[in-house]
């Protein structure tokens, strides 16, 4: 019961308290019955379909069965980052729902490269894609995004959802999984250029920034970023703190409005990273 009271008790449920309320109702049937569903969630201008599966109260589908589209920034304005033919790395992809988001939008020409060390997960990427009819542009890679090919473990002590293999949560419940970087995808994929990334990691992605170095500086993608001011670790505000050593911007939405963000401060979930001015000649998304 506490668990649904802190979920009503979020910014996301008063972005729809009528429709989230219902949607509670029926999320409490499926769990009783251990049932699962499909969902709908908007992107943009269109839907696409998100197979719900009953797990545990942290597997990742709760949330997101009860707010859908008010999840987090990213899904509600990620859209307008995106255009038909971008290519798309989804870095921490988990059960794929921004996976197929990405895909609705970047259509037949574009690609999306979802990267997700777990194996249930990955299954799942897969599951929700062909779901859309979106198996032929969306692309899963078995791996966790690093700077180096290595094996290294996994700490799953918190949850599946804050899997890391930076964080230290007590090794209680730990798995050995193998690294690629961004610039290794771009080259096995023959990806001539990449337009945007997605990082949720969980405190690896300044490893992930550092394995992107070429990408980087020969795509200038922009980046969209989570990050958890005052979570007790600097590793994330480190990656913001090397991105605009490299010439990008952060920016946030404020009322639906791009704003650049001038300090890093709790609670940062999304942060979107553009190439400055100086940088930017690939025409992306400017503040309004």
């Amino acid at each position: 019961m506490t668990y649904f009271l802190r979920l009503f008790s979020s910014e996301a449920f008063w972005a729809a308290p009528i429709a989230t309320l219902f949607r509670g109702v029926h999320l409490a049937v499926l769990v009783l019955l251990k049932r699962d569903d499909v969902i709908r969630i908007r992107f943009g201008s269109g839907t696409f379909r998100f197979q719900y599966r009953h797990g545990k109260r942290y597997g990742g589908g709760r949330g997101l069965f009860l707010y859908r589209e008010n999840i987090e920034d990213l899904m509600r304005f990620g859209d307008r980052f995106l255009k038909v033919g971008d290519v798309v790395i989804d870095g921490g992809a988990n059960q794929g729902v921004f996976t197929t988001a990405f895909a609705s939008q970047v259509g037949p020409t574009g690609r999306v490269i979802a990267i997700e060390p777990m194996g249930y997960a990955v299954d799942r990427v897969k599951q929700n894609a062909a779901l859309n009819e979106m198996g032929e542009l969306v692309h899963v890679v078995q791996r966790a995004l690093s700077d180096a090919h290595e094996t290294v473990t996994l700490d799953l002590s918190r949850g599946v959802g804050a899997a890391s293999i930076t964080n230290d949560y007590g090794r209680a419940d730990t798995t050995d999984v193998e690294t690629t970087t961004i610039d290794a995808l771009v080259s096995d994929h023959k990806l001539s250029k990449v337009d945007f990334i997605k990082l949720d990691i969980e405190g690896a992605e300044l490893k992930a920034l550092l394995g992107a170095k070429n990408t980087l500086a020969n795509s200038k993608p922009t980046i969209c970023m989570e990050i958890s001011v005052g979570s007790g670790s600097d590793v994330e505000e480190a990656a913001h703190h090397h991105l605009v050593s490299l010439g990008y911007d952060a920016y946030e939405f404020v009322q639906g409005k791009l704003m650049k963000l001038r300090k890093l401060k709790p609670p940062h979930v999304n942060v979107f990273y553009l190439p400055n001015e100086e940088q930017n000649n690939a025409g992306a998304i400017r503040p309004a």
